[in-house]
């Protein structure tokens, strides 16, 4: 711990001792050394480019940095390359950065040819033999300068940093830099002569010198750069590259995808019909679709369907509702299944190529395999009994794990994803939501996934982080058949505090009757979120927000998806009145005139969308929240002699109260003062007592699912007994103003004081249920 943490050297073995001082003496230094002898995939990558090099240590540090840098950056895919490139390192044919660049570039435009193909365009490309003489560079430099002088004689040397670019151009590109970037002061100093105090402002009039960013502590989480929160832009990952350099494919591969393609952006939305759609996948959605949309290009809806035993026509038809409802427009929608065929012949391909062969190890066995580092006793099978075997797997002279069709890929690796023979076909003998009983045989994901984005043209590749040790075997599969190579980029996945976004958990929970099915309201999962109230446009908000990164411990408070239902609902739902837990209030000054409509503004801060009228009654309920019995200086609410107003109506005076049997407090007497001068401090929403019947109205509270923000930091079996027991508060006796006795279901509203609901679908008429979506707001900063 101390040695991979702290770089401590107490305790380090000879072995360890003697790798360190060989990676010191390739002049890297001592910190980059020590992280590369503690990462065993850079420790092999660094060896194994070292031993290909056949350089002789200790070397120029120029060397050693140029070696090091094609071991971190050389792809695997380019790996047949390496020992070329590493020679003409050592022997000094490339010695700057620059050239090394240009070198990646052309061997990434021609990976397919033999290193030595055309070794006179691959010099001319990264500039081996050229020499740039002082005198050239001094005449270059004088070019730059001549071309520009106008604006450096107004600007001086204040212009000179857009300058500095240009001095990279040809043919100072294989110059020594400084060598150019002192002949270029030097003409400058010629030109404009030496600095003068002007010269040296700033450009702009100075700012107050900003006091430097405290050091985070040691353990804590990165800061998350600033997000506009009322008006995000989503930022597209700078990695994600057009799809005209996806250089991974062989040229006559690209040329044909890019002429399937028009060139344009290809991505997909792969969910697996076996549960409900979740606040995860919307990000995901908001990612690939709005990728596509961005750079004009399509986005496919498809289902990795090649599980039938966990699949039903219930999730197909709720995923395209999710879909569809956030607002999302596929380019196609196809299902995995379509392709089954396809993917067949391809096994057949495999099988043919020696890359594939049919086992009989069972799980435990293959996981022991796996451990033990020894091949399955069927991997030499002949390709013929292969293909025999293969075909009466299809056939159904199987049973169910009793064979299993299996990728033949490097089990010397040190990555755990290709290091064991991954299935690439099982049996299961269950009918097929789409293809019913056709096939008893299914691909597995590690099959199925990179070959249908292949067939589908995908141009970007993109999925969560718990995919990306799969990376290596995508890539080797789609090479194997000659297929067309998607670009692959993992992101992390969305985790929201107090709630859990994991399937297997869901599962659970509603399986065991934890919540109310799959579109319990405080669930994350999208048809939850849109029965609670929230609207498509706060969800796509979040996500945006939230954006695209690659940082695993990316814990989202609750608050802040909250905070978007509340700037949305807020715009956007009209204002009533709602007594949650009623408590009744009797005017003993009541008169005549005392009876009339008050008018309540439906958007107090835009009166153009109207308001309605309220009748004003002798009886009428306020919350018990807003009376006590005893006062205080910090309490504004409602106490025996005390004033407050009324929303929309007149001031409020408490005179007495009424107890009930039980001794609480039934019913408060009060007068009315229409005509005050002055208003309380305290105003208090109220409602007037329901005519002719009596209302029947439910109002559901929701709070957070799980009482600790981040169960991961929990043992994963005691997950199910951190649950909220307060996340659900039923008042069933709540009173609304009148206007809202014809609400319908999926109608929202903000109740005054109270926050945003909406109406369930529960809801019949003449007994209504709201739930509550959000409260009102509060700074999600703070709360979280």
């Amino acid at each position: 711990y101390q040695r991979r943490v702290h770089g401590d050297p107490f305790g380090m073995d000879a072995e360890q001792a003697a790798l360190l001082s060989k990676f010191i003496s390739t002049g890297i230094d001592e910190k980059l050394a020590r992280e590369t002898m503690n990462k065993r995939t850079s420790q092999k990558l660094f060896l194994d480019v070292l031993e290909a090099s056949g350089v002789v240590l200790p070397c120029a540090p120029t060397v050693g940095k140029l070696l090091y840098d094609i071991a971190m950056r050389f792809p695997d895919t380019l790996k047949d390359h390496r020992q070329f490139l590493c020679l003409y390192v050592v022997d000094g044919r490339i010695k700057s950065p620059a050239q090394l660049d240009a070198a990646f570039k052309y061997l990434r435009a021609n990976q397919y040819a033999a290193p030595n193909a055309d070794v006179a365009a691959f010099e001319q490309a990264c500039g081996v033999g050229v020499s740039v003489t002082p005198d050239a560079i001094r005449e270059a430099v004088a070019a730059v300068v001549a071309a520009n002088r106008d604006r450096l004689l107004t600007e001086r040397y204040r212009a000179q940093k857009p300058f500095l670019a240009k001095l990279h151009d040809p043919p100072l590109n294989w110059a020594d830099f400084n060598l150019v970037r002192a002949e270029f002061d030097r003409q400058l100093v010629a030109l404009l002569g030496p600095k003068t105090d002007a010269d040296k402002q700033e450009r702009e009039p100075s700012k107050p010198t900003a006091k430097p960013a405290a050091k985070p502590k040691k353990g804590a989480e990165p800061k998350q750069a600033e997000v506009n929160e009322e008006h995000p832009v989503a930022k597209w990952p700078s990695e994600l590259k057009p799809p005209q350099e996806n250089f991974a494919n062989k040229p006559e591969i690209l040329a044909a995808h890019l002429r399937a393609t028009g060139g344009r952006y290809v991505t997909r939305f792969p969910p697996e019909p076996n549960g409900y759609l979740h606040l995860g996948h919307a990000k995901a959605m908001n990612f690939v679709f709005g990728f596509a949309k961005d750079h004009d290009g399509w986005c496919y809806l498809r289902f990795d369907d090649t599980n039938p035993e966990a699949e039903c026509m219930e999730f197909f038809d709720n995923i395209y509702k999710d879909v569809e409802w956030l607002g999302h427009k596929p380019y196609k929608k196809t299902l995995s299944s379509q392709y089954f065929e396809q993917l067949y012949d391809y096994a057949i391909q495999l099988i043919k190529q020696g890359q594939a062969y049919v086992c009989h190890q069972t799980k435990s066995e293959m996981k022991q395999s796996r451990k033990n580092g020894t091949p399955s006793p069927w991997r030499d099978r002949p390709i013929e009994e292969n293909l025999r075997l293969f075909m009466d797997m299809r056939r159904g002279l199987f049973a169910e794990n009793e064979a299993t069709l299996r990728m033949k890929s490097d089990i010397t690796s040190d990555n755990a994803a290709i290091k064991s023979d991954l299935v690439a076909y099982r049996i299961k003998y269950s009918p097929h939501p789409a293809t019913k009983d056709k096939w008893c045989i299914y691909p597995s994901y590690d099959w199925e996934h990179c070959l249908v984005d292949s067939i589908e043209n995908i141009t970007h590749s993109l999925c969560t982080l718990e995919f990306e040790t799969r990376h290596l075997s995508y890539m080797w599969l789609v090479e194997s058949l000659g297929l067309y190579k998607a670009f692959v980029w993992e992101f992390s996945r969305l985790n929201v505090s107090h709630n859990v976004l994991s399937k297997r958990m869901l599962h659970r929970l509603v399986d065991e009757g934890m919540v109310v099915g799959w579109d319990d309201p405080r669930l994350l999962t999208l048809c939850g979120l849109r029965r609670r109230g929230y609207s498509p446009e706060a969800i796509n908000r979040f996500c945006t927000a939230v954006g695209i990164s690659r940082n695993e411990k990316n814990l989202q408070p609750y608050s802040r998806l909250e905070h978007y239902a509340q700037l949305e609902m807020d715009a956007n739902c009209p204002r009533r009145l709602a007594v949650i837990d009623p408590l009744r209030v009797v005017i003993t000054n009541w008169t005549p005139e005392c009876a009339r409509e008050v008018q309540l503004d439906n958007f107090p801060k835009d009166k153009s969308k109207g308001s309605r009228t309220m009748p004003f009654t002798q009886t009428l309920y306020i919350d018990r929240s807003d009376f006590r019995t005893e006062g205080s200086k910090d309490y504004f609410g409602l106490t025996p002699g005390k004033s407050v107003g009324l929303k929309a109506g007149p001031v409020l005076t408490c005179l007495g109260t009424v107890p009930s049997a039980s001794g609480q407090v039934e019913t408060v007497e009060c007068s009315v003062d229409w005509n005050a001068t002055k208003r309380p401090k305290g105003n208090i929403h109220w409602v007037p007592e329901p005519s002719n019947v009596k209302q029947n109205v439910t109002i559901r509270c929701y709070d957070l699912l799980f009482t600790v923000p981040d169960l991961s930091v929990h043992p994963k079996e005691t997950w199910m007994s951190l649950l909220n027991p307060d996340s659900l508060i039923t008042y069933e006796k709540a009173i609304v103003e009148p206007s809202l006795l014809d609400a319908k279901p999926g109608e929202r509203f903000q109740f005054e004081r109270r926050g945003y609901f909406c109406v369930d679908r529960d809801s019949l008429f003449g007994k209504l249920v709201f739930n509550r979506t959000a409260p009102l707001p509060t700074s999600f900063k703070e709360k979280s």
